[in-house]
């Protein structure tokens, strides 16, 4: 999306981890015409993590690299401390945990990635926020059949779970 395409500045994904329920979206920003086929390839490296015979480890590594190498930096501070502890402890987690941390990372394989990919991340809703009337038929063309939803600005209401 970025680097090979030059279509955002950059792109992004999390997970909203919740006693009951956890999110994951991804997000980036580009220009409304180009909305639909960035959505296209974000569900394309989607489908790619949970399909792909085996995910190289010139790209697994510098992940686990990044995950360890934040995870270190959070926690030397108090604060960071604090916060990983309060994590744990919202899930029911023991703190020792927190020992384990690196070594469960780097001991993650594409097989696992896989499956998780496979199990959690397939399917669910795609929001696109912009000028729909730019990108309108190129969505149309590009997701066929799918069901879309238009909320207008002027009727978004973020306290209402339809922001409608």
């Amino acid at each position: 999306i970025r680097i090979k395409r030059g279509l955002s500045y950059g792109a992004g994904s999390s997970f909203g981890w919740r006693p009951d329920a956890t999110t994951f979206g991804t997000r980036t920003q580009t220009k409304n015409e180009s909305a639909p086929e960035v959505a296209e390839l974000v569900i394309a490296e989607i489908e790619r993590l949970a399909n792909e015979e085996k995910i190289a480890s010139a790209e697994l590594d510098p992940r686990k690299s990044v995950l360890t190498g934040g995870f270190g930096r959070n926690i030397e501070t108090t604060g960071g401390l604090v916060s990983a502890l309060a994590e744990l402890y919202t899930f029911g987690i023991p703190p020792s945990e927190l020992n384990r941390y690196m070594t469960a990372v780097n001991a993650v394989t594409d097989k696992q990635i896989r499956e998780f990919a496979r199990t959690n991340l397939l399917g669910g809703d795609i929001i696109i926020v912009g000028d729909y009337a730019k990108f309108k038929d190129d969505l149309e063309k590009r997701f066929k059949g799918r069901k879309v939803t238009v909320v207008p600005a002027d009727n978004l209401n973020i306290s209402s779970s339809t922001l409608q």
